[in-house]
């Protein structure tokens, strides 16, 4: 089993140094003379054999003694260590583990013994420090607890090593973590529950999503110990008045800020705190459907106020407190709200630029990014929101007391979403790609393949209805379809083993079909078939043979074609897979297998004349007559197509075939016949002398319009 980070030994002890390879024979040639020397006689023998029992009973002597020394002063040392610790001698008690780490023979609950100093005087000196390596320090005392917890704390000091564990974990900010080891703890340890209960109010509090019902509930258990010093008690009304305010519930926010006294050592975070009650009473005031303009003016005035509270909050800022941050923060949203969108962009870059570290920075960052979209100024709103993508490291530990993960979440989805809907696809990409990992990998890449799917059917939209039409816009717009296929792709490799990864594999396959990729369209399709053995199999194969004949290869196609046919003859793709069956057997020569598929579709049960499908087959029927010289049978057809509808693009060139079969049919009738009409000398025969065959060529050619190609039908 391969060793953790944490694991206290020596992985560069020195090796042993090489012997000579004389050393071996020498001593072997050694033991075969004495071993010739004791056989000559059994008193030599019985002599060897004495000293051999003597000097392996002498050494399991001086082993037992040697190991039993060891131990014992093992023992004591680590007694030392754990008596320093009691006292708060943490160099002490380091330094009397030290020498454990470099061994490589300790046992399991050595192994713990030393952990478990190690952790609590990283704890200790946590405690000790202003530092900004107090958190280091509490994540090194973590790790140090851990492995000392699954090795098994030492012999009465369960209780204690799960209320350090529980509290190293929640003061280095992994507040999901610390919660069951602090229940445990409670359970544990009554003695200990107040500092617990504190520290579960807090972890509950500053959790990425915070859960502002339990944490008052540890909070209300913390104020209930009647020997709390003041400064403890005033801070757990201050972290009190927090949740309430969160709650909603602003006259017990306003009671606990009230038993805060004016000389409290927090004095400017309270003051924050009744900042922030006028904040939210205006934006109650405001937030009603049409508000009047008394409430308006109402508003406008707390936040007024608040403005000139949380200025005289920074008067009373100590390095402890930290409050002017929150002020700048706070005053910035004030100007927001009060459409002084100059002032408050002001307040939000000093944040930013006097206090990068803080939580504030992160909550400033947004609103100066949502601020700068609004006005429109985008250069500015995707560098803050970039900064605050990258100050999310990693969400499992993510805490900000501004901005809860949820919350964050959400506003970056609607900013993508605004760019998306405003056809910004440069900045909706921008921001998909720097979404992880404040999004999971696969929704980032979900995200990614969704803005280059709609920027390449954008594109091809804006292709078709242009004027003129170029070939540029179309190349970049199946570009761009291309990505969103290797998007799709990739995201579908991610989830190779859950439920999604065929449909992950149907959008993959679309995008690469739409941006003419379509070897890349084949690949996906095969695997799709493979993988997918209910939904969507016909389209797919369909899709398949489309793919394979834009790379002509027809043998695949008329394969796929077949399959689809066959397989699933109930399936509504399957109208379509016989007309491109159709085809492809008109363009191998197989005009009586296209015929027979076209009739299919024309007899079968299922499919109307309103459909698409029932449409084009009695239409590409008659051309495929046509083309077999069956003059009437095409005429049939084709002028029941056209009387049908008259309007499809297909009706121009059917009236033309329509034309051209009456032309082929008069050409055939009898020498005969063309002689009685032909009279007057070689004049041409009157209209009322034609018969009814020309006649419905000649008026079938003057009606018809010209071809899509521009030619016209002969005369």
């Amino acid at each position: 089993m391969p060793k953790s980070d944490t694991d206290l030994s020596d992985r560069n002890a020195p090796a042993p140094e090489p012997r000579s390879s004389a050393e071996p024979g020498k001593l072997l040639r050694a033991v075969r003379g004495l071993g010739a020397w004791a056989r000559a006689n059994r008193l030599r023998a019985a002599l060897v054999l004495g000293a051999c029992v003597v000097a392996i009973g002498a050494s399991v002597i001086v082993w037992m003694l040697i190991g039993r020394h060891d131990s014992a002063h093992d023992r004591r040392q680590l007694l030392a260590a754990f008596e320093a610790l009691d006292r708060g001698a943490y160099e002490e008690a380091r330094e009397l583990v030290e020498p454990f780490q470099v061994r490589g023979d300790l046992h399991a609950d050595e192994w713990s013994d030393v952990a478990f100093v190690l952790g609590a005087v990283a704890v200790g000196e946590a405690d000790a420090t202003w530092s900004r390596d107090q958190r280091q320090y509490y994540l090194l005392g973590a790790r140090y607890l851990e492995e000392a917890r699954d090795r098994g704390f030492p012999p009465e000091r369960g209780a204690e090593g799960l209320y350090l564990l529980g509290r190293s974990l929640c003061l280095s900010g992994q507040f999901a973590a610390s919660r069951p080891v602090l229940l445990s703890a409670l359970e544990a340890d009554s003695g200990r529950a107040t500092p617990i209960h504190r520290l579960l109010a807090r972890a509950y509090l500053h959790d990425a999503n915070p859960q502002y019902d339990k944490a008052l509930a540890h909070n209300t258990a913390f104020l209930a110990d009647r020997r709390l010093a003041p400064e403890e008690r005033h801070e757990g009304l201050l972290e009190r008045a927090r949740i309430l305010l969160h709650l909603e519930r602003i006259a017990d926010c306003l009671a606990a800020l009230d038993k805060i006294p004016a000389g409290a050592a927090n004095r400017a975070e309270t003051t924050i705190m009744q900042g922030r009650v006028l904040m939210h009473e205006a934006k109650t005031l405001l937030a009603q459907d049409e508000p009047t303009a008394e409430e308006q003016a109402r508003a406008r005035d707390r936040y007024q106020t608040a403005i000139k509270t949380l200025r005289s909050a920074q008067g009373h800022d100590t390095l402890s407190t930290q409050a002017t941050p929150q002020a700048m923060l706070l005053i910035g949203i004030c100007y927001r709200e009060l459409g002084d969108n100059r002032a408050a962009m002001a307040e939000f870059t000093r944040t930013v630029s006097l206090y990068p570290e803080g939580p504030e920075a992160l909550a400033a960052s947004l609103e100066q990014a949502e601020l700068a979209r609004q006005l429109g100024r985008n250069g500015d709103a995707v560098s803050g929101y970039l900064r605050v993508l990258s100050a999310v490291v990693d969400p499992d530990t993510y805490s900000n007391p501004w901005v809860a993960l949820d919350e964050l979440r959400r506003r970056m989805l609607d900013a993508y979403r605004h760019y998306r809907n405003a056809r910004n696809f440069v900045i909706c990409l921008e921001l998909a790609r720097r979404f992880h990992p404040l999004f999971p990998r696969e929704q980032s890449l979900e995200l990614r393949a969704e803005a280059h799917q709609t920027w390449g059917r954008d594109l091809l939209a804006q292709a078709a209805g242009a004027a003129k039409d170029t070939e540029e816009p179309h190349r970049k717009g199946r570009a761009e379809l291309r990505r969103a296929g290797l998007a799709h792709l990739q995201l579908a490799k991610l989830r190779i083993a859950t439920r999604e990864y065929p449909d992950h594999l149907w959008n993959a396959a679309e995008a690469f079909l739409a941006g003419q990729d379509y070897n890349g369209a084949v690949g996906v399709l095969k695997t799709y078939v493979r993988n997918e053995t209910r939904k969507r199999q016909a389209e797919a194969l369909l899709h398949l043979a489309e793919a394979l004949l834009a790379l002509d290869r027809l043998e695949e196609a008329t394969a796929a074609l077949m399959e689809c046919v066959e397989l699933h003859p109930r399936d509504p793709a399957v109208f379509e897979a016989r007309l491109v069956a159709a085809h492809t057997a008109v363009e191998q020569g197989e005009l009586q297998r296209a015929e027979a598929l076209l009739q299919e579709n024309l007899a079968g049960e299922h499919l109307t004349p309103e459909s698409r499908e029932w449409r084009r087959s009695l239409f590409e029927l008659g051309n495929i007559y046509h083309a077999q010289a069956r003059y009437q049978d095409a005429i049939r057809r084709l002028e029941e197509a056209v009387a049908r509808y008259p309007d499809d693009p297909q009706a121009v060139e059917a009236r033309y075939l329509i034309a051209e079969a009456y032309r082929r049919t008069a050409d055939a009738l009898p020498a005969n016949e063309q002689d009685e009409r032909g009279r007057a000398g070689g004049r041409r025969t009157p209209s009322s002398l034609l018969s009814s065959t020309e006649k419905r060529w000649c008026n079938t050619v003057r009606s018809a319009k010209p071809l899509p190609d521009g030619r016209k039908p002969r005369s």
